[in-house]
């Protein structure tokens, strides 16, 4: 009780003579949250007709696509929030706004750019994998529209970053960027114009508890972001901390393992709503957890960590196209069984981390694009305020 009593006794934001927060696991997290969502399509939703064993509970959590997306807006929410805590203030969240939209743009081009070369090669053969690997409503209705240059364009820098999914879905995974970069703009606008307005945080919480079990899947969403910003807030104020003391790690061990459980009980068994409840959850745990926060600082989870988006990204043409010409080529020469299944599966993923390594130079150039933009409008500002007094 003393703890929630100082936690809503502090302004919001980072707590006076604090060290400023780089929390290194977030990026861990991510890494294994996209890994997961790959693993996820690969095995859960592709394969799985051919070795049927392949969805089990303890795949139900590791390899829950659903869940693994509600984990990563939990975490955007919490990055998103992190100039404020890293002693960056606003001028670090204004940074971060303004090359927000670049920095999901760019790369998402990238990637749509990738499926639009295989396809002129003829290299797409998620039709013809359709036929045969019983999963017709999920291979057979992707990219059934002509693939142009303009259209290229026009999904990149504008469809994929609408709430409602387009007619031409160049990429069917990136749902989640219309949600991404509004629920940024979102998490922008309450730091930096309301988290100094009396009530602030009780009012975010209030409004993070309503969303959550709200039963619509878009306020869900919108919950995970508004949480991450209290998870950025309250580890600020010490509440992690002083939650993962040696005599609680137990507990918090057996309700992590509780909470993975049911989760993948209730995949398992086609239950996926309020996946965001268990994401939060989860996350919680962690974060309270020292000797699981390491292991998201380990060398593999930094290095996962940096390929996250990317990964997330490329695995769309990786299935479409090399996977699926696998499947192809072993169905024709009639050997596509069970351990012929999880080798695809398996080389789908290895193929996947691979290609994400290799767009690690997109990466590079779309900081650099955001770094001039960022320079830019500072500049502009300068100016305007420099005409203003000499006016």
């Amino acid at each position: 009780m003393e703890l929630l009593r100082a936690f809503f006794a502090a302004p919001f934001g980072p707590r006076a003579g604090g060290a400023p927060l780089r929390v290194k696991e977030l990026d861990g997290l991510r890494g294994w949250a996209a890994l997961a969502v790959v693993c996820y399509h690969v095995f859960w939703e592709t394969l799985f007709v051919r070795a049927p064993e392949m969805r089990n509970v303890v795949t139900g959590v590791l390899f829950d696509g659903g869940l693994a997306v509600s984990i990563f807006f939990v975490l955007s929410g919490d990055a998103l929030s992190a100039p404020l805590f890293a002693g960056r203030g606003e001028a670090g969240l204004r940074a971060l706004a303004i090359k927000r939209y670049a920095r999901l743009a760019i790369p998402v081009f990238a990637s749509c750019a990738l499926t639009y070369a295989l396809s002129r090669l003829g290299w797409i053969y998620a039709h013809d994998a359709a036929a045969f690997a019983g999963r017709p409503h999920w291979l057979s209705t992707w990219l059934r529209f002509p693939l142009t240059f303009e259209g290229l364009f026009k999904y990149s820098f504008f469809d994929a970053f609408t709430l409602v999914r387009p007619a031409e879905e160049w990429n069917p995974f990136l749902w989640t960027m219309g949600v991404e970069f509004d629920c940024s703009l979102l998490v922008f606008a309450l730091l930096l114009f309301a988290r100094r307005l009396p009530g602030f945080r009780l009012a975010l919480l209030l409004a993070a508890v309503a969303l959550a079990v709200a039963p619509q899947r878009a306020m869900q969403n919108v919950s995970c972001f508004l949480v991450g910003m209290l998870f950025a807030d309250f580890r600020a104020g010490g509440g992690f901390a002083a939650l993962g003391t040696p005599d609680r790690q137990r507990l918090l061990a057996i309700a992590l393992g509780a909470f993975a459980l049911s989760a993948g009980a209730r995949a398992f068994y086609g239950y996926h709503d309020h996946k965001n409840l268990y994401a939060i959850a989860i996350l919680f745990c962690i974060f309270a957890m020292p000797a699981a926060t390491v292991l998201f600082r380990t060398p593999l989870s930094r290095f996962l960590g940096r390929i996250a988006f990317p990964l997330y990204l490329v695995q769309f043409p990786v299935i479409a196209s090399p996977m699926c010409a696998m499947m192809v080529g072993a169905e024709a020469h009639g050997q596509f069984d069970r351990p012929v299944a999880y080798a695809i599966g398996l080389a789908t993923v290895a193929l996947s981390l691979a290609v994400a390594w290799a767009f690690l130079p997109i990466e590079r150039v779309t900081a650099k694009v955001g770094s001039m933009l960022v320079r830019s409008a500072r500049g502009y500002s300068a100016a305007s305020e420099g005409s203003m007094a000499s006016g």
